[in-house]
């Protein structure tokens, strides 16, 4: 059905948070399109000698689009359900804008002082927990009345609101409420908002003062002061985009958490979600091996480059230090490393272990004569190999070596280096036997 704009009664607008590019990509859309989808309405009052009258309870925005496209009526869906039934069944459909925090409890707080439905049967007329309805509810009660008007008429973020606005109204309502006062309507951002909490907090009594005061003086200081100091190191390109994929996953992990604690009492989860749980494990302890490898790359170059040698060794740095080279071994090597030819010869030594190490190795335990006297093939990282009392030194070779050349005990092997020690100590020419 099409309804003229002068029977609608819009007492719900106060429910939604104006939004000014959403309405002006609204407008470019009904333009091009016209309109797609119908507002809900519900039937109002009728008064003696004028037109039936429609409460609007969903489609603000395509009203107010139509209304600067200077439109005069809206096509319409009446529902005959009650106004409070009509909010909720509103919610339930909702699909194309998802409400933030502060949009949900100011629903809560008209259903319940609006409509005189009691806070416990929200949840599930909603289907949500009673835990998140009192969340809702205790997050819109601290807030201060001008904070909220800031946040409906769009000047404030409803992100910052509730992350840092709220945090300052429950240690100082009242400086909460000055602080917005004092902005007089100037738009901030969340950053600009996160600063201002952050020098607050961070400030004495006399500080937080100055700054709930002049919050705009102290956000172009803060400004200045920030671009005079040196600038970090942004990092490769690579860096750039691994640290927005962190960040990425920071904020997936947040609105998960919040999805699970709106779900606590649906337990137990479907099937479903339960795949979906553990794939996400899998997920994150991929990272973790990722960030651990890393880690294990980054002291194997951090020893071999940045530590000191040992007194005894008579060279002047760590890379050049034998005993430095023993410790770290094939530590922070990757798969590449383990090629055709190479291999490192640890001298003296009766047993190893692969902690640390990404790749497995083969092991050839060799008398002071260089005869075998022990193998092990394809250890594992993270293993410990046996001891031999008999052998003097160990020879650690890419997988598949010692089945690759027949290698067994009591051969005797010849030993060369191809390279100077110092270059590549980890290269061996050949073996035979």
């Amino acid at each position: 059905m099409e309804i003229e704009f002068h029977q609608l009664e819009t007492k719900y607008m106060g429910l939604r948070i104006a939004d000014a590019p959403r309405l002006a990509r609204l407008v470019a859309s009904l333009c091009a399109h016209g309109q797609q989808q119908p507002v809900l309405v519900v039937r109002g009052g009728r008064h003696a000698e004028s037109p039936e009258r429609y409460v609007l309870i969903d489609g603000y925005a395509r009203v107010a689009a139509l209304g600067e496209l200077k439109r005069d009526s809206v096509e319409a869906t009446a529902l005959d359900l009650a106004e409070a039934e009509a909010l909720v069944l509103a919610f339930r459909l909702e699909r194309n804008r998802a409400r933030s925090a502060i949009e949900e409890a100011w629903l809560l707080r008209e259903l319940i002082e609006g409509h005189a439905l009691a806070q416990r049967a929200l949840g599930p007329l909603l289907g949500r927990s009673a835990s998140w309805v009192s969340r809702r509810l205790a997050l819109i009660g601290v807030l201060p009345a001008v904070a909220e008007t800031a946040v409906r008429a769009g000047t404030l973020p409803a992100q910052a609101a509730m992350k840092y606005l709220v945090p300052l109204a429950r240690a100082n309502r009242g400086q909460c409420a000055r602080l917005v006062e004092q902005l007089g309507g100037q738009r901030l951002s969340v950053r600009q908002c996160a600063r201002l909490y952050a020098g607050w907090r961070a400030g004495n009594a006399a500080q937080r003062q100055a700054i709930v005061e002049r919050p705009l003086l102290y956000l172009e200081l803060d400004e200045k002061q920030e671009a005079a100091a040196a600038p970090a190191d942004p990092g490769t390109e690579r860096e750039q985009r691994l640290v927005r994929d962190l960040g990425l996953l920071a904020a997936t992990c947040r609105r998960v958490r919040e999805a699970l604690r709106e779900r606590e009492t649906d337990l137990p989860w479907p099937s479903v979600l339960r795949f979906a749980w553990q794939e996400a494990q899998a997920g994150f302890a991929a990272v973790l091996i990722g960030i651990g490898i890393a880690a294990i790359r980054a002291a194997g170059v951090f020893v071999a480059t940045q530590s000191r040698p040992w007194p005894s060794a008579g060279v002047d740095n760590a890379a050049d230090d034998p005993y430095v080279r023993r410790l770290v071994g094939l530590l922070g090597k990757t798969k590449r490393w383990a090629r055709v030819g190479t291999g490192l010869w640890i001298v003296p030594s009766r047993g190893v272990h692969t902690i640390g190490m990404m790749f497995p190795i083969d092991l050839v335990f060799l008398s002071k004569e260089k005869e075998v006297v022990h193998v092990e093939e394809y250890v594992r990282p993270f293993r410990i190999s046996r001891v031999s009392l008999r052998a003097s030194s160990v020879l650690e070779l890419p997988p598949h070596t010692i089945y690759r050349t027949g290698t067994q005990v009591g051969d005797q092997i010849e030993i060369s280096s191809l390279f100077p020690p110092k270059e590549t100590p980890e290269h061996v020419g050949s073996t035979s036997h």
